[in-house]
């Protein structure tokens, strides 16, 4: 169902049955109206099943936007949801520096940035020939633990072969290593079987003086037999917080895990206006990073075939199925042409794929002027979705280069599987938001009239003193992974 939206001033016209604002509570039919007017975040749609770019258009609603409530009986405190995952591989500890100078015999020390190694633990380095176990347990000040290693086959460190080449100087834990009659084990409990992710808070606020005409916008669906109005302010408004609400759904870091990666009670950072504790939970990136991540070999820096493939194939051994997975590769903009010339070459060779496109006529390639670019490829029994994500591309909010001069974000690939939890039925990455007694505080927006005369017309009485009437918006979601091991992300390598 089309959307028509045209500008005018206000009037007499404005009543208060036909203002969109102050209804959208009460009738949740007019929020997912002021919803589906402008065009909404990239990761709404995927979670909500779109698939190519006419399932975008802005000021459409056939795809209906999937947000639904945590479930009863499973929020933990204020803010945090518990639900069972099937198991994550620990998170990379980050090398800070070497500390003095390695020994004969292989034993060397090194400041991490946290506290998730401990003794009997082996470490890869650059490749798998350079492996080190953990000697003793780190000491120092959080962010600069100190820890001894010994090299497996007792040669000689020497950080410029072991650390310098690495692109992410982390290790990774690939086993413990223990004598006869050892003491005790270890281990640290970074995602058990049940996880536990929170929501966030997000707010938006502005203001419209009474000396100023507001510009309001006249919404009807198509079909409908009445329309609705809200200010023009808003819709801006709610683009920007659009906006932010999309990286904090991407790229947002939870203040709720301690560097060991266990979850706190309580979060210790605290609004300074309202005293009352501030609680953020992990967007898509921060919840599979470290879990299935690989590097582009191809010139410059840019994915190939083969990085594609050995990706896919990695993460196809974690899913419920060997076939019939749907897999989403978000990207920018060259990522995603980098993408396109790599699958049109290889679809016309030997191998087995098909590239799908939808027809259109518009300048540019199919759907991007009606909505998200989408490319699909069907590959071995399963499809994966390439579409293009803007934020990425987006210079101001990703400083770091490759050697051709573009953004290594805009080139790297986040691969997210859409598929069935456990045959379940229910999807594997959700968006989910707080909820109680019938209230959706997934988008809360309100009205709180001041001395402008304006809503003296609507029958209604000023709440403030203020010459300005102030709008304000709310919402309290997040973004939930249940199997986060056939996820994975293709970082884009510098050269």
């Amino acid at each position: 169902m089309k959307i028509q939206v045209t500008e005018g001033k206000w009037s007499k016209t404005c009543t208060t049955e036909s203002d969109l604002l102050n209804n959208n509570l009460a009738f949740p039919e007019i929020s997912d109206i002021m919803q589906y007017v402008e065009q909404r975040n990239l990761i709404t749609y995927i979670v909500s099943g779109a698939k190519y770019g006419p399932d975008t258009a802005p000021r459409d609603n056939t795809l209906k936007t999937k947000i639904g409530a945590i479930p009863e009986g499973k929020l933990i405190g204020s803010s945090g949801y518990r639900y069972r995952i099937m198991g994550r591989i620990q998170k990379p500890s980050k090398i800070v520096a070497e500390v003095g100078a390695a020994t004969e015999g292989g034993y060397f020390q090194l400041a991490m940035e946290d506290s998730m190694l401990y003794p009997g633990l082996v470490v890869n380095f650059a490749t798998v020939n350079l492996q080190a176990r953990v000697d003793s347990a780190g000491t120092g000040a959080e962010g600069n633990k100190v820890y001894t290693f010994k090299t497996t086959d007792g040669t000689k460190f020497d950080y410029a072969t072991w650390v310098a080449p690495m692109t992410d100087k982390k290790l990774f834990a690939g086993y413990s290593s223990y004598g006869e009659k050892s003491v005790r084990g270890y281990s640290r409990a970074y995602y058990p079987d049940t996880f536990i992710n929170h929501t966030g808070i997000q707010r938006k606020s502005c203001g419209q003086s009474g000396g100023v005409t507001p510009t309001v916008l006249w919404v009807k669906p198509h079909g409908a037999k009445n329309s609705g109005w809200y200010y023009e302010q808003i819709a801006q408004m709610n683009k920007q917080m659009s906006l932010e609400d999309e990286f904090s759904k991407m790229f947002g870091r939870s203040n709720m895990v301690n560097t060991d990666g266990t979850v706190k009670e309580v979060s210790t950072e605290i609004d300074s206006e309202s005293g009352y504790p501030i609680t953020r939970g992990s967007g898509v990136w921060e919840q599979i990073e470290g879990i299935n991540d690989s590097w582009t070999s191809g010139i410059n820096g840019l994915a190939t075939h083969e990085d594609f493939r050995e990706h896919m194939n990695h993460l196809r051994d974690h899913c419920d199925g060997l076939t019939g997975n749907t897999f989403y590769a978000i990207t920018g903009k060259s990522g995603m042409t980098n993408a396109y010339d790599v699958l049109e070459e290889k679809s016309r060779g030997s191998y087995n794929m098909t590239v799908n496109q939808n027809s259109s006529n518009a300048v540019g390639g199919p759907d991007v002027a009606v909505g998200y670019n989408f490319n699909t490829l069907n590959v071995d029994g399963n499809q994966v979705i390439f579409v293009e994500h803007p934020m990425m591309t987006d210079r101001e909010r990703f400083s770091e280069e490759a050697v051709d001069g573009t953004r290594t974000m805009s080139g790297s690939y986040i691969f997210l599987n859409f598929g069935e939890k456990n045959n379940s039925g229910q999807k594997n990455i959700e968006i989910l938001g707080r909820g109680a007694y019938g209230v959706n505080r997934t988008h809360i927006s309100a009205t709180i009239a001041g001395m402008t005369g304006y809503y003296k017309s609507l029958g209604q009485k000023p709440l403030s003193s203020i010459d300005a009437d102030e709008y304000h918006t709310l919402k309290e979601d997040g973004i939930f992974i249940y199997n986060t091991k056939c996820c994975g992300i293709l970082h884009r390598s510098k050269s």
